[in-house]
């Protein structure tokens, strides 16, 4: 019984340390992962890119995260400032900075020909070097919720990264484009981007 104690307490130190040592670790910069395949929805992600900027303590998230392209960088995280309305509904065609950002990155995962009409957000949280979003989504008159969560990660080769992982349910279930060739971390609905 106390072999039993013990191994539960190193076990629980461990874990303790690895999440330390994850979000002790200097992750700002750029990220990036490169599509193996031609399978990329009609060109639309080749590549996908982030990146993630250090905040100052006195700012609500230790980090922000930007999807970045040759020539627009997008804040996806937090996607809404604090204070905002959450759960407001948005115009798919607002031109708020926000909505170009949800736009963009909705535009490079969807693989239907359906545009949403309108979406809002749910929830944002940051804990311990992991990032969530709940997004709701109104598109032909049905309506579907996407929950996006990103990771700090260390793959198998000690390669810093982000994991990026999407799901989302009804037509988002299916309409969601999957990572044709998973690798270390990866499942068909995560991608692994590695710091630059």
């Amino acid at each position: 019984m106390k072999r039993k104690i013990w191994i539960v307490i190193v076990t629980l130190l461990c874990m303790v340390q690895g999440i330390f040592a994850v979000v002790s670790d200097d992750w700002e910069g750029l990220y990036k992962w490169v599509n193996p395949t031609d399978k990329n929805n009609n060109g639309k992600i080749v590549e996908y890119s982030a990146q993630v900027v250090k905040t100052d303590t006195s700012a609500a998230w230790p980090y922000e995260i930007y999807y970045v392209t040759d020539n627009q960088r997008l804040r996806l995280f937090p996607l809404l400032d604090e204070g905002a309305d959450f759960g407001d509904w948005i115009d798919f065609d607002s031109p708020a900075q926000y909505a170009a950002a949800y736009r963009q990155n909705a535009s490079v995962f969807n693989t239907t020909k359906v545009t949403p009409s309108k979406w809002r957000l749910q929830s944002q949280d940051y804990v311990e070097g992991v990032f969530v979003s709940v997004i709701t989504t109104k598109a032909m008159g049905l309506q579907f919720t996407m929950t996006s969560t990103t990771s700090f990660a260390k793959d198998s080769k000690g390669r810093k990264g982000l994991l990026f992982h999407m799901k989302g349910t009804g037509v988002a279930s299916w309409g969601l484009f999957k990572n044709p060739k998973p690798e270390d971390l990866e499942d068909n609905d995560s991608f692994f981007l590695v710091k630059q």
